[in-house]
């Protein structure tokens, strides 16, 4: 995953993913500007074309949406679903 780049080191496992993305939605940061950084992450899943980056986005939406059913009323506001079936068909 995210081959290339120093995350090869550190996101080597499925396990990891998922370990990183419970860690963002748990962070301070997060905790401050969730509805910010949501949007965005969001966005990118509509904008993104690399396989990787898409992982990672779909892998934090994911945890995030078990943590706060918000966040997928949120994705089908913005038209992700629609994004996600598309690019499972790929």
């Amino acid at each position: 995953m995210l081959k290339g780049s120093r995350a090869d080191d550190i996101l080597c496992t499925p396990d990891d993913l998922t370990r990183c993305s419970y860690q963002l939605c748990t962070s301070p940061l997060f905790a401050h500007h969730a509805d910010y950084v949501r949007r965005q992450i969001i966005h990118s899943l509509l904008q993104e074309d690399d396989g990787d980056m898409l992982h990672l986005i779909a892998s934090f939406l994911l945890v995030d949406g078990r943590r706060h059913e918000d966040t997928f009323f949120l994705m089908n506001e913005e038209g992700c679903f629609p994004r996600l079936l598309q690019l499972v068909q790929l």
